[in-house]
């Protein structure tokens, strides 16, 4: 049915102030659409990048955050990067703002402060730029992996990817709720729960996306019946 009856999307290129000959990927907006940031992988040497001499490592690249801006006309703004202590000589990716852009929740791997292979990080906002990044700790980090989160617009709900025991599949779509703030800012979650059967399968579910009205789910699979390998579903 779906191949009798396709639905003509039409891709729009956001353009060279976003756009390089470098890999731009999972990006993130604020509620209200005007702040936006996302993943580059940017080469460590970046002279030896551009004069073409590219060493054939696999630590040649490294993933970093940059943030663009829209203005009042809806051109999005020269992208920056975003400075450290958030941006490090490690990787940093698959990231989730809050709704008023405030928070930032991702996925960091191999961290001193790790629970396990990959974990999920935040970080705030502050009057002199984004806050040294934290581990958020259990639940929702284990020695699994954890990854990819998404966080409601509710300020509460922090949706996220786990291979962690108890699943119905190997990464299911699992969610934490924050409990509580401690006095510098940083959320504590609690009530674990696994998204379950409508969601999870036996197979992978990835890249979870809450949509801003509470109700709509995005997410990728290759457990369920569709077009290809992983594909994109929703579900409210």
């Amino acid at each position: 049915k779906a191949k009798n009856r396709p639905v003509k999307i039409v891709p729009r290129n956001l353009g060279t102030a976003i756009n390089t000959d470098l890999d731009e990927y999972w990006p993130s907006l604020t509620a209200d659409e005007n702040t936006m940031v996302y993943t580059v992988l940017v080469p460590r040497d970046t002279n030896a990048y551009k004069m073409g001499n590219l060493p054939k490592t696999p630590n040649y690249f490294q993933e970093d955050f940059y943030e663009s801006l829209r203005d009042e006309s809806g051109q999005w703004q020269h992208r920056q990067a975003i400075l450290p202590p958030l941006n490090s000589p490690s990787n940093e990716g698959a990231q989730t703002l809050s709704a008023d852009g405030q928070w930032m929740f991702y996925t960091a791997c191999g961290r001193r402060d790790t629970k396990g292979s990959c974990d999920i990080y935040f970080a705030q906002r502050t009057a002199s730029g984004w806050s040294d990044p934290v581990n958020v700790g259990a639940p929702v980090n284990t020695p699994f992996w954890e990854s990819q989160p998404t966080f409601a617009a509710d300020g509460r709900t922090l949706y996220f990817i786990s291979n962690r025991s108890g699943g119905i599949g190997k990464k299911d779509i699992w969610c934490a709720t924050v409990t509580s703030i401690k006095d510098d800012g940083t959320p504590i979650f609690g009530d674990l729960k696994n998204l379950g059967s409508n969601i999870n399968t036996e197979g992978d579910e990835n890249s979870p996306f809450m949509h801003h009205d509470g109700q709509t789910l995005y997410f990728s699979s290759d457990g369920w019946p569709g077009m290809g390998q992983m594909d994109l579903f929703l579900s409210r």
